[in-house]
């Protein structure tokens, strides 16, 4: 029995269907001799049909690309490496890792150094990861914020060569061992180091500290109340470029401490020596031979009186 020629020509339809438009187009182009209808249906064309239909449906697409280059349209995935770079450097942190997982491009776009510039890993360092150190190293990382701390603090300062800040705020479990272990040569590229709160931290963490962080800038002590008048012997002349130094709640710090500390460093901007109890006006008598010295903190020390501060005055 022979197959209907109609239905066959129905079902085999390219989809989508093309638009009245795109044919208006394409006759208006081809400006074919018009054909009896029911030719179009005999076996000897069909096929000739078909493949017109394929041919038009394919000058369409064509069209519609060209259509889309006119109007100026580029897909992301056209840019260049260093333009996407520069696109991720505005997101958020979160951000900056989720767009590494999209694809490879994206990946190594993401992991260009401009795009972490200036950025602080914050880190729970609870189980050994190894490639937790290189990948921040391969993204240009130089600051970091240790939140918990269950490893070796000699895995972080191994682990990034370049480290320029390292903070251990809160980190009570840090003592003078661990610092011992960690700094065991020169680290010329660290400049801030926070160790508030890390109330096992003794002079004998300081003297490891003024050893082999000569550039250090920024040092927070805030809340070490067992560093006395000798640890500030050992930063005065350890510390030659220390600019801000923050003694908050060093309850051993007493007005000798001070003035061996203006013996010594001619470059600290900035003192804080808040809820030092032990502090009289003599300590800022002393305090005038700190050339450099911008802003002092004297909030809660309650033996500094006004003799005090006709110190300060006179020095500036």
């Amino acid at each position: 029995m022979m197959e209907d020629p109609t239905q066959v020509l129905f079902t085999e339809l390219p989809v989508p269907l093309l638009s009245t438009a795109a044919l208006l187009r394409h006759h208006h182009h081809t400006a074919t001799r018009f054909q009896p209808y029911h030719r179009l249906h005999q076996p000897q064309h069909f096929h000739t049909a078909i493949h017109e239909l394929h041919s038009l449906q394919r000058t369409y697409e064509e069209e519609e690309q060209v259509n889309e280059l006119d109007l100026g349209k580029t897909h992301i995935s056209c840019l260049y490496p260093e333009i996407l770079a520069i696109i991720f450097s505005y997101l958020d942190v979160r951000d900056k890792g989720r767009v590494a997982q999209v694809c490879s491009t994206w990946r190594d776009a993401a992991y260009h150094k401009s795009v972490w510039r200036g950025v602080e890993a914050k880190l729970h360092l609870r189980r050994a990861n190894p490639s937790l150190f290189a990948s921040l190293v391969k993204r240009g990382i130089k600051r970091v914020q240790v939140l918990s701390l269950r490893r070796s603090l000699r895995d972080v300062i191994q682990g990034i060569p370049n480290l320029e800040s390292l903070n251990l705020s809160g980190c009570y479990n840090v003592a003078d061992v661990g610092i011992s272990h960690a700094f065991v040569a020169d680290a010329p590229s660290l400049t801030q180091l926070n160790l508030s709160l890390c109330k096992q931290v003794t002079d004998t963490s300081l003297s490891r500290i003024a050893q082999y962080l000569k550039n250090l800038e920024v040092l927070e002590l805030g809340g070490c109340c067992n560093v006395t008048n000798t640890g500030l012997v050992l930063i005065a002349w350890g510390l030659k470029k220390l600019k801000r130094l923050n003694l908050r709640s060093c309850w051993h710090v007493s007005d000798q401490g001070i003035g061996h500390l203006a013996i010594g460093n001619q470059s600290l901007e900035y003192l804080g020596l808040q809820d030092c109890q032990r502090l009289s006006d003599e300590a800022l008598k002393h305090a005038t031979g700190l050339t450099s010295l911008k802003s002092i903190n004297l909030s809660f020390c309650i033996s500094i009186t006004d003799s005090g501060l006709k110190h300060l005055a006179k020095n500036d």
